[in-house]
C-alpha cells in the first residue's frame, strides 16, 4: 500500500479543450460531390474575373502584414552585444505543467538564474536588477510581493538579455526580460484548460483569440487556488494556514490601418490573496492584558495573518515603419496595492507588534524608441523614456511599552498611526549607431544619460556603452564589450517597514528601520565565446526539473 504523501505528490490531473475559430477554416475547400460539380460547370473566364475583381485578402497575408510589424519592432530593440537566452511557446509546452507553470519557474531554466525561498528571482547573484519588458515597453517596476503579476499563458517568446547591454536599456541592469505576447494572428486554438493537483490545486483559465480584416486580439484569463501559496517554514508536509487564491487577467488588442502603422493596446489585471503560514509551538514571548481569546487559543499555528495583492497595467502603443525608419511611441500607466491584515491579539503575543499595512503607487509614463538606417552599413537608434511615481505607505501599529534592555513594561498595547509616503521622476535617454564593419563583424557604440529624482535623492549619470560583436561561423559568436551602468535605489529604501509584507521578510521577525541606500556607479566588461555546443547546453537546462513554489 502506497503512502499517502507519495499518492499526493504524484497527483496531477489536466484537462484541455481547444476550439479552432472560424477563420482557421476560412480557406479549406468544399471537397463535397456537389461542390465539385459546381466548379467543373463554370466557365473558366468568368472565374478569372471574379478574382481579379474582388482580389479578397487571404488570412496568410494578414498575418504576413502583422509578422512584418513585429520584425520591424525587432529592429527598434536589438540586443546587439548582450548575451541572450530565449523560450518560445514550444518549449513551454514540453516544460512540466506547460503553460500552467509559473512564471519564475520558466525563468529557471534559463543559465544563470536562481530563486529565493520567498520566490524572487535573481540573475547572476544580483538583487532586485532586474528590467521587464513587454512587447518592447518597460513594465515600471512593482512592490515585491508573493504573487506574480505576469502570466505563461501570454508568452510567444520570452528572451533574458544579460552582459554588457546597448544603449537602449537602463535603470535596472542586471538582466532584461524581454516578454513579446501571443496575438489573435498567431492563435491556432481557443483553449479551455482546467488544471489540478497534490495541494488541493484548482486551476482553470481560458485563452481567447482570433483576427478579421487588419483588427486582431488574444485574451487570456485564470484561477489558481492551492494550499501552498507561499513556502513552507516547517518541515511537514501539509503547511499550516497557507491557503492562496489568485486571479488573472491579459488582453492585447492590435489594429492596422495600413501596413505601416499598428495601433495596440495591451492591459493586464491580478489580484491574489496569500495566506501567511505558521509555525507551530513557538513560545509567547508577551503577556497580554484582557485578551477575548482563551488561553488555549493562543497558539502560532492558530495564526491569522494574510496579504491581498493588486497590480493593474495598461499600455498604448503607435508603431510605424516606412522607408528604413522604425519607431514606436508608448504611454503606459500603473497601478499597484499590498494590503497586510495582521491577528492582532496572536501577533502581540508571539511578536510585541501587531501592523496593518497598506502599501501603494502609481506610476504613468511615455517612452519613445526608433531606428534608422541612415546609410548602407549604419543604423541609428535613439529613445527617451519618462516616468511619475508616487507611493504611499500607511500603517496601523499596535506595540508595547518596553525597557531600555527590551523587557515588557505594560500588557497593555499601544496605537501607533504612521502615514508617510515617497514620490520619484525617472528619465533616461540614448543615441547609438549599428556600424556593420563586415558582414560578420559588427561595433555598436552610443551613450544614454540616466536622471534620478525624488523625495529622498537627486543624480544623474552620463554612460558610454560599446560593444563588438563576430561572428565567424553560424553557431560561433564572440562578443567584446564595454558598459556603464547607473543604479538607482528603490522607492521604498525610505520608508520604515515591519510588517511581513515583502517576500524578503521573514514571518515573525522584527526587521529594524532600512536606511536609502545611495546610488552606485559600476562598470562591465565581458569576453563570451559561444560554439556549436551553446545549444544543446541550453536543450539540457530547458529540459531539467523543477521543483518551486506554486
Amino acid at each position: 500500500m502506497l503512502h499517502r504523501k507519495t499518492v499526493l505528490k504524484s497527483a496531477l490531473i489536466g484537462i484541455i479543450v481547444s476550439v479552432s475559430p472560424r477563420s482557421a477554416f476560412a480557406d479549406v475547400p468544399d471537397l463535397s460531390p456537389a461542390s465539385d460539380h459546381k466548379k467543373t460547370a463554370t466557365h473558366p473566364l468568368s472565374t478569372a474575373q471574379k478574382s481579379a475583381t474582388e482580389k479578397p485578402v487571404s488570412p496568410s497575408e494578414q498575418i504576413h502584414v502583422m509578422g512584418h510589424m513585429d520584425q520591424a519592432r525587432g529592429r527598434i530593440f536589438p540586443a546587439l552585444g548582450a548575451v541572450s537566452y530565449g523560450i518560445d511557446e514550444k518549449q513551454i509546452q514540453a516544460t512540466p505543467q506547460g503553460q500552467n507553470a509559473t512564471f519564475s519557474q520558466i525563468m529557471l531554466r534559463l543559465p544563470g538564474v536562481v530563486q529565493d525561498s520567498y520566490g524572487e528571482v535573481h540573475v547572476r547573484g544580483e538583487h532586485g536588477g532586474l528590467t521587464y519588458r513587454v512587447n518592447g515597453v518597460l513594465l515600471p517596476e512593482g512592490l515585491n510581493g508573493f504573487g506574480q503579476e505576469l502570466d505563461t499563458r501570454i508568452i510567444q517568446s520570452m528572451n533574458l538579455l544579460t552582459g554588457t547591454l546597448p544603449a537602449q536599456f537602463g535603470f535596472r541592469t542586471a538582466g532584461i526580460v524581454d516578454v513579446n505576447t501571443k496575438s489573435g494572428s498567431q492563435l491556432k486554438h481557443n483553449q479551455l484548460s482546467l488544471y489540478g493537483g497534490s495541494y488541493q490545486t484548482f486551476a482553470p483559465s481560458l485563452q481567447l483569440g482570433g483576427h478579421k480584416g487588419n483588427f486582431e486580439y488574444f485574451t487570456t484569463v485564470s484561477y489558481n487556488r492551492n494550499a501552498i501559496g507561499i513556502e513552507n517554514p516547517t518541515n511537514s508536509f501539509r503547511p499550516v494556514h497557507d491557503l492562496t487564491e489568485q486571479e488573472k487577467a491579459f488582453g492585447y488588442f492590435s489594429w492596422h490601418p495600413d501596413d505601416a502603422n499598428r495601433l495596440s493596446l495591451l492591459t493586464s489585471a491580478s489580484y491574489s490573496d496569500f495566506e501567511i503560514p505558521n509555525t507551530p509551538g513557538l513560545p509567547q514571548l508577551y503577556a497580554i492584558e484582557d485578551a477575548d481569546l482563551q488561553k488555549s487559543a493562543v497558539q502560532s499555528r492558530f495564526l491569522r495573518d494574510s496579504q491581498t495583492e493588486q497590480n493593474y497595467y495598461a499600455v498604448v502603443s503607435w508603431q510605424h515603419t516606412q522607408d528604413g525608419l522604425n519607431f514606436q511611441a508608448s504611454p503606459f500607466f500603473r497601478y499597484g496595492r499590498i494590503d497586510y491584515t495582521p491577528d492582532p491579539i496572536r501577533d502581540l503575543a508571539f511578536q510585541g507588534v501587531s501592523e496593518h499595512e497598506v502599501n501603494d503607487f502609481t506610476t504613468g509614463g511615455m517612452q519613445f524608441d526608433l531606428s534608422w538606417s541612415i546609410a548602407r552599413h549604419h543604423t541609428l537608434r535613439a529613445g527617451v523614456l519618462g516616468q511619475y511615481t508616487s507611493e504611499r505607505l500607511d500603517t496601523n501599529s499596535l506595540v508595547f511599552l518596553t525597557g531600555s534592555e527590551g523587557q515588557q513594561l505594560s500588557a497593555t498595547p499601544q496605537r501607533i498611526i504612521d502615514n508617510s509616503g515617497n514620490w520619484s521622476v525617472e528619465a533616461g535617454a540614448y543615441l547609438q549607431d549599428e556600424y556593420k564593419i563586415t558582414h560578420s563583424l559588427t561595433f555598436n557604440y552610443g551613450i544614454r544619460y540616466d536622471r534620478f529624482a525624488s523625495s529622498f535623492d537627486n543624480e544623474g549619470q552620463l554612460s558610454p556603452r560599446a560593444n563588438l560583436v563576430w561572428k565567424p561561423f553560424r553557431n560561433t559568436t564572440f562578443h567584446i564589450g564595454y558598459s556603464r551602468y547607473f543604479a538607482r535605489p528603490p522607492r521604498n529604501t525610505s520608508i520604515p517597514r515591519h510588517s511581513p509584507v515583502s517576500p524578503e521578510r521573514p514571518m515573525l521577525q522584527h526587521r529594524p528601520l532600512e536606511t536609502p541606500r545611495r546610488l552606485k556607479n559600476h562598470t562591465t566588461s565581458t569576453l563570451v565565446f559561444f560554439n556549436a555546443l551553446h545549444r544543446s547546453f541550453r536543450s539540457l537546462w530547458m529540459r531539467s526539473p523543477n521543483g518551486r513554489m506554486t
